[in-house]
């Protein structure tokens, strides 16, 4: 590999480790909710959008977070399996349409479909992202859609929300919408790390200078002479 390569993965290294960025959305939480993973009353589709201005550019978004600190409302745990997707969207928060097709982007995704991680009190709900969906800031705001695939209401679990007009998010559930919005974490789950940086090449400083080389070579013919007289 020579030395132009080795330039351009490490600036492609570095370029993918900036755009991976890991923020949480919202907090500290002011209130909490179930919808939608603690329980099932806000079918059949729940949407939350968030302001691109909590966005820098490009994200590469390969895991969603969720927490628990704000009421203990007990353990939870699978209830079935439900189906995550994301998209760029042109509607603004607090003004999301009653009809849920209309809120959606033409770069739709669905980014997560499976079980709900079990936790307790204290605990961050993590979705590792089973595909990895490439959001820019630039050509409008965030929308996450979770729908029901097979999951049931075994229990009611309450996580941290924020209920505000000026909080940058709002939802949509049961075809109604309100200005309520889950904190919300991005890339923050331990398991997505950015790619190590390709090897450096070794310092100048290491390599033996010709000069060196020379005189080791005179070195080794010296010691064949030596020998050969003895």
């Amino acid at each position: 590999m020579n030395i132009k390569q080795l330039i351009a993965g490490l600036i492609f290294a570095l370029a993918t480790i900036g755009n991976t960025q890991a923020s949480i959305i919202g907090g500290p939480a002011t209130a909490n909710n179930c919808f939608p993973f603690g329980c099932t009353n806000w079918e059949p589709v729940y949407q939350q959008v968030f302001d691109a201005s909590y966005f820098t550019g490009t994200t590469n978004i390969a895991s969603l977070s969720f927490y628990n600190t704000f009421n203990d409302g007990g353990d939870w745990g699978s209830t079935g399996n439900i189906e995550i997707s994301l998209s760029t969207t042109a509607a603004t928060v607090d003004n999301l349409s009653n009809n849920s097709t209309d809120n959606l982007g033409s770069d739709v995704a669905v980014v997560y479909t499976g079980e709900i991680s079990a936790g307790t009190f204290g605990d961050r709900l993590d979705f590792i992202l089973t595909s990895v969906f490439n959001y820019d800031a630039n050509t409008g705001n965030l929308l996450m859609q979770v729908r029901n695939i097979s999951m049931t209401s075994s229990r009611v679990t309450f996580f941290d929300a924020v209920n505000a007009n000026s909080d940058g998010m709002s939802r949509l559930f049961r075809e109604a919408t309100d200005s309520y919005g889950l904190v919300t974490g991005f890339n923050e789950a331990g398991t997505v790390t950015p790619p190590l940086p390709p090897t450096p090449p070794t310092p100048p400083s290491q390599i033996p200078a010709p000069a060196t080389l020379a005189l080791m070579g005179l070195g080794i013919v010296g010691l064949r002479f030596s020998k050969r007289r003895a």
